[in-house]
């Protein structure tokens, strides 16, 4: 990113190393709740970017979200109010108890945001996109890394009400795991049942999650009180019956000949394509191997053709 003023050119990157130019920081910061842009432009009609000024509803909403944490309110039970009385959050949507929670060390969620206090903090989170499964992801940068620039026109708490949130939420953390396990579970994030991840409410478009150890329910009622569903499934019971449907409906005989059938036609098709491929790499008078057989390494297997008659044998 580049930003430009006075004929000068200068980079995030470089602001960050130098700490010259902390208006280049300034302006490199996205818009959070609670604000709103600030369109100026300077003496020589340029637009002035990164302008931000108070939004004095949204900021009513901040001051109210504090005041009732301090207060003993969860953060579940403020989103969900919120969502009643139709609140909308950022960028228009619902508030969840994430959104207002976050987390405490990375500096994210409403509960977490220095800006209310006048405190502009950049370069706090570096992202990197994991070539496992594309998807982008956030690692903390070093503290020597972050660049902090005070900014008291944008202040929304008092410093008595953001310190007694602070403590607050240091009552309520649970105590340090030992970095030896916080590493196992860091590496294995795996869902633990059958249908994790799987089951959608037909009417809200929510996921159906775990609600009290073993039960299925939905999460668009439990998290953001939207929805009116306050049903619960037991999670053998909806097991159960999927696994029933998935016998009954996709192992009936005719359905597994259909699977059968086009199973050993696109086998048949990428063997010959091997054999192809092998044939215009190999010398002329190289013995070719049948085309139900293909190489794996330095050994042959055989097609579905001659293991498919070997299962109805048995």
């Amino acid at each position: 990113m580049v930003r430009r003023r006075f004929g000068e050119i200068v980079t995030v990157a470089d602001a960050t190393e130098s700490r010259r130019f902390p208006w280049v920081l300034c302006k490199s910061c996205g818009l959070c709740y609670g604000y709103r842009v600030l369109r100026e432009t300077d003496a020589r009609g340029e637009a002035v970017l990164g302008g931000r000024t108070i939004d004095e509803a949204e900021a009513r909403i901040i001051q109210r979200i504090f005041r009732e944490f301090v207060d003993g309110r969860s953060p579940r039970a403020i989103a969900k109010a919120l969502n009643v009385e139709h609140v909308l959050g950022s960028s228009g949507c619902t508030w969840t108890a994430s959104a207002i929670h976050g987390n405490r060390k990375r500096g994210t969620g409403i509960l977490n945001k220095e800006l209310y206090i006048g405190r502009r903090v950049w370069n706090r989170l570096r992202y990197s996109k994991d070539p496992a499964t594309g998807k982008r992801v956030s690692r903390p940068n070093p503290p020597n890394l972050c660049v902090t620039v005070e900014v008291p026109e944008l202040r929304i708490l008092s410093d008595e009400l953001w310190h007694a949130a602070k403590q607050r939420q240091l009552e309520l953390e649970l105590p340090e795991r030992s970095q030896k396990i916080r590493s196992a579970l860091n590496t294995r994030h795996r869902a633990r049942y059958l249908l994790s991840g799987l089951l959608v409410r037909g009417v809200c478009g929510a996921g159906y999650t775990l609600i009290g150890g073993d039960q299925y329910g939905c999460a668009n009622h439990v998290n953001r009180g939207t929805c009116s569903n306050v049903r619960t499934v037991a999670r053998k019971t909806i097991e159960r019956r999927v696994l029933s449907g998935l016998k009954d409906k996709l192992l009936a005989p005719e359905l597994v000949a259909t699977f059968v059938k086009e199973f050993q036609e696109e086998w048949n098709r990428q063997a010959t394509e091997v054999n192809r491929t092998r044939c215009c790499n190999l010398p002329r008078n190289t013995n070719q191997k049948p085309a139900h057989r293909v190489m794996c390494g330095s050994r042959w297997l055989r097609g579905p053709d001659t293991r498919f008659s070997e299962i109805g044998e048995a």
